[in-house]
């Protein structure tokens, strides 16, 4: 008897446990709607889904239960109370620029396309973000100290555009204003009137967007055939009449991934030709060296045709690379404060051109790495190049 009573008894709690569930799935999207006044999801920077429009074409494709899908998703109760719990962890423990990413925290655009998902880097082309001018005469002041140091040669602060600031039409357009905005102008500018010498390669890259895709999808670089663009129309500013284009043959891939995809769930570019590959001039023969102290290098290597190469041990933002092409056109010494937009291309058509090069991450210089003005006193450059994608300016 007893038995029969805990078996009916156990029957009505789940029945009830069910009843509860299925009302539960009703309500509690219903309950979501009525009560939620908040359109924007902080922690996933964006603005939550609205009711989708309903049309024949969007009712005959899946797109329309998609987008309900999404909206009821973003209405669900407690959505947003969650939300304020698990935002500041969110922000503290993942969004921390570049190294973040390499975790696959990117912000997805359209077509495939990723951004990066840092604050700081991406509302600058979404937002009116407030200039630090202290920050940029801090700046000023150490590259006009290794100027000095140099006796004056010329400088140059050579300027990587970010990806969304000339894709701003693949970004989302609910998150701020893609492409209104853009910091890299007022720092720019006051770089300028502070006496140095800027190109910036934002709008020779506007312009030749008809010509070729010139970013990677899944990267937060250009690809080589930018940094040639931009490597050509700067050394015509620098050299004048002394620089003669090279004019290197090259072809069209594809990247599947890059830092912003590679931790990315499932990313993969499998359609768009993003990679131009630049076949090198075999002629040159180049000696790379690198150092952690100037005084021995602890690798040395002569290549056959212009190559990065793979240097154990390297360290990017303290070591410095020392490459000479005695076959090359311009004979000079050129010291690079660089960061890795000009390893991902700008450097391998410096390398053709420039007999003597020496490179360091600009990070060194601007943390006051004695390093980096070790190699002024050393190497005695005829010029001096400061290259920085816009975003780190």
């Amino acid at each position: 008897m007893n038995t029969k009573i805990n078996k009916s008894f156990k029957s009505k709690v789940i029945t009830l446990i069910s009843v509860a569930l299925v009302i539960s799935f009703f309500a509690i999207p219903i309950v979501g709607i009525i009560s939620s006044n908040q359109d924007i999801i902080e922690s996933e920077n964006r603005r939550i889904y609205q009711f989708p429009e309903i049309s024949i074409k969007s009712l005959s494709s899946k797109k329309f239960l998609y987008e309900l899908s999404k909206y009821l998703e973003d209405r669900l109760l407690f959505r947003f109370s969650l939300n304020s719990l698990t935002e500041p962890v969110y922000n503290k423990k993942f969004f921390k620029g570049f190294e973040a990413n390499k975790q696959g925290l990117a912000i997805e655009g359209l077509d495939n396309w990723l951004f990066l998902s840092s604050d700081k880097y991406y509302k600058q082309h979404t937002e009116d973000v407030p200039f630090n001018s202290q920050r940029q005469k801090f700046i000023v002041n150490k590259i006009k100290k290794v100027q000095d140091l140099a006796q004056g040669v010329p400088t140059y602060i050579i300027v990587g555009p970010d990806k969304l600031g000339i894709y701003p039409e693949k970004a989302v357009p609910w998150i701020g204003h893609p492409g209104k905005y853009r910091l890299a102008n007022k720092k720019i500018q006051f770089m300028q009137e502070q006496g140095l010498t800027v190109l910036d390669n934002y709008a020779l890259l506007k312009e030749h967007k008809k010509d070729g895709i010139l970013y990677y999808l899944g990267d937060t670089h250009w690809n080589q055939y930018a940094a040639y663009l931009a490597f050509n129309s700067n050394m015509e500013t620098i050299l004048g009449k002394d620089f003669v284009k090279k004019p290197y043959k090259y072809s069209w891939s594809i990247r599947k991934s890059g830092d912003l995809g590679n931790g990315f769930g499932g990313y993969e570019n499998s359609y768009v030709y993003d990679c131009a590959i630049f076949y090198l001039d075999k002629q040159d023969d180049l000696t790379v060296k690198a150092y952690k102290q100037l005084q021995v290098p602890y690798f040395e290597s002569i290549q056959k045709e212009l190559t990065g190469g793979n240097i154990p041990n390297y360290h990017p933002f303290e070591d410095v690379i020392e490459t000479i092409n005695l076959k090359a056109p311009i004979k000079k010494t050129v010291v690079i404060y660089a960061d890795s937009f000009y390893h991902a291309g700008y450097r391998i058509f410096c390398e053709g051109i420039f007999e003597h090069i020496i490179t360091i991450h600009h990070n060194a210089l601007i943390e006051e790495k004695a390093i980096a003005q070790d190699i002024i006193k050393k190497f005695k450059p005829d010029l001096i190049l400061y290259e920085c994608v816009e975003r780190d300016l």
